[in-house]
């Protein structure tokens, strides 16, 4: 598979937003694991498959100088045998995983080496509804109306689950098209009436049902329509590729993953002309550096969950953080702060718009406090 063309418009995608390309072109090497990897989502007897505030992340730690297997037990006071994974350190919750000894330890060591926080970070649920606004025309690929559209999908989720159940989403039929239109009409109605009724009302929500209603006079749902019956999101084997394709300069070292390894090395990826080689797999039990991106990713993840929530509830979480917690918090912004700083193209987000504003407002709010 030849992937100069992918790259190049990567690289011109990049310098739109302003990300230096030297960043992007750099020889460094990055580690990764990820936390969150249910393999698909899709209807399985009758529901989804997981819960609807899922978050995927695949990410970890750029480091010019690695910590060794014998230095990262020492520092996180293991044997040399004992080799457990993140997720056992953690809490219920983001407010929980702040207070652990552990995860104090692993930030302190990120801080202290200078090393940098990547991750790409995907909302399963939105992932896997977006492509229906994206299909409407007149809101197709406006982030503002892809997030309302979400959160109608959360209001009435059973509701919605069910509807795409019955026109077997994301296998649209023509004849059904209209029918399946009238259906998110009728929920989006509810939403609305429910809103007026408690003297609220929201503008985006308004404009997007008009578009909706257009889009039963569409003659076809681009996204939604000839894919695979009930399934959803497919394997997360393209967010491996994504940064194989961005990063062909840089050295990848993933966590061992059979199915994507097996996925991967099945294709032959070329760049100039030559076989591309820039990433592997290792076993973590064998990789300090992929144990402390296990941390990273599972961090990340109870971040993105606790931020998805009313913005009220997540003031007051932060202002009632215990000295600890408020310590490691601060401190996972800082980090943050920098990585993006030092690589803009670090921080890859695929959620609702409103929860990457909230990520960036408290990045920049909190991490340049000290």
């Amino acid at each position: 598979m030849e992937i100069n063309e992918i790259h190049e418009n990567y690289l011109e995608m990049a310098k739109a937003l302003g990300i230096p390309i030297e960043k992007i072109e750099k020889p460094e090497c990055l580690y990764y694991d990820e936390s969150g990897n249910n393999k698909y989502l899709h209807i399985k007897e009758g529901k989804l498959n997981l819960s609807p505030d899922e978050i995927f992340v695949l990410g970890g730690v750029q480091a010019e100088n690695p910590i060794s297997q014998e230095d990262y037990n020492a520092f996180m006071g293991r044997e040399s045998t004992d080799e457990r994974k993140a997720s056992t350190n953690f809490g219920r919750s983001f407010k929980d995983t702040l207070r652990k000894g552990n995860v104090s330890k692993i930030l302190n060591l990120i801080e202290t080496k200078g090393w940098h926080i990547h991750f790409t970070a995907v909302h399963t649920l939105y992932y896997g509804i977006v492509d229906i606004p994206d299909s409407i025309k007149g809101i197709a690929g406006e982030p503002i109306f892809k997030a309302e559209f979400y959160l109608v999908v959360r209001r009435r989720f059973d509701k919605m689950v069910a509807l795409l159940k019955k026109y077997k989403y994301p296998n649209i039929k023509n004849r059904d098209k209209e029918e399946f239109i009238n259906g998110l009409l009728e929920i989006i109605d509810d939403c609305i009436e429910e809103d007026i009724s408690k003297g609220r009302v929201y503008p985006n929500l308004m404009i997007m049902k008009q578009f909706i209603d257009k889009a039963r006079r569409q003659q076809n749902l681009i996204f939604i329509q000839d894919e695979e019956t009930h399934t959803w999101v497919k394997h997360f084997i393209q967010f491996y590729q994504q940064q194989i394709f961005n990063y062909p300069n840089k050295l990848l070292v993933f966590d061992e993953e059979n199915q994507v390894e097996s996925m991967l090395n099945n294709v032959t990826y070329e760049f100039k002309g030559q076989i591309l080689k820039n990433f592997k797999f290792v076993k973590s039990n064998e990789e300090a550096m992929i144990q402390v991106s296990d941390y990273v990713v599972g961090i990340l993840r109870k971040y993105f969950m606790f931020l998805d929530r009313h913005g009220s509830e997540v003031e007051k979480d932060i202002e009632d953080f215990s000295e600890l917690e408020l310590e490691n918090f601060l401190k996972l912004n800082r980090l943050l702060r920098r990585s993006s700083t030092y690589n803009p193209a670090f921080s890859y987000l695929i959620v609702p718009h409103y929860l990457g504003l909230k990520f960036t407002k408290y990045m920049d709010k909190y991490g340049a406090t000290r």
